[in-house]
């Protein structure tokens, strides 16, 4: 009786009141529970001069009603080129990639925070390096206690240079005691 060999696009206006078509869909009364009960047959809806449209393969009693958790569309459903994105917007694909971003930024933050403050875990990242980092720390540490570098210093040179004359001294000594 009821069914048909293919579909057809049944179109109704909704009430101005209404939700959005994404909330909506094409339903019909199936009475063949009982009590009959309605149920969505077309999720998603497509708007026409004013008109929500869907596809059914039976003439029946149709309206349209809220989809519900279960019935509502998502967003790949209704636009299979959508498909690419991982939430289903650009917009909220930005954002979750901003997010996990700023994650790892702050897991990055805290695990070298920590490792600085706990020993064991600084030994066990940096390895060898560990050591030759807390002496460069130290010594960093005992030439800022001491004040810096003498006034005529300039990076390059070293900070207790030896004098030339005695440098020279040495030298002769040196030459004079090989022969």
């Amino acid at each position: 009786g009821n069914e048909l060999d293919g579909e057809v696009e049944v179109c109704i206006k909704p009430n101005p009141a209404a939700p959005s078509a994404k909330d909506l869909c094409l339903g019909f009364l199936d009475e063949s529970v009982d009590p009959p009960e309605w149920k969505c047959e077309a999720i998603c809806l497509e708007e026409k001069n004013g008109l929500l449209c869907g596809n059914t393969d039976h003439f029946t009693n149709f309206a349209l009603l809220l989809a519900g958790p279960n019935g509502a569309p998502t967003t790949s459903e209704c636009n299979p080129q959508n498909d690419f994105y991982v939430t289903g917007a650009v917009e909220t694909d930005i954002a979750l990639i901003g997010s996990c971003g700023g994650a790892m930024c702050l897991f990055i933050g805290v695990f070298v925070c920590f490792t600085d403050n706990c020993k064991p875990l600084a030994k066990a990242v940096y390895g060898d390096g560990y050591r030759i980092r807390r002496l460069r720390w130290a010594s960093t540490q005992k030439f800022l206690k001491k004040g810096g570098p003498p006034p005529n210093w300039s990076p390059g040179t070293p900070l207790n240079p030896v004098s030339s004359s005695s440098q020279s001294n040495s030298n002769d000594r040196m030459s004079a005691g090989s022969f």
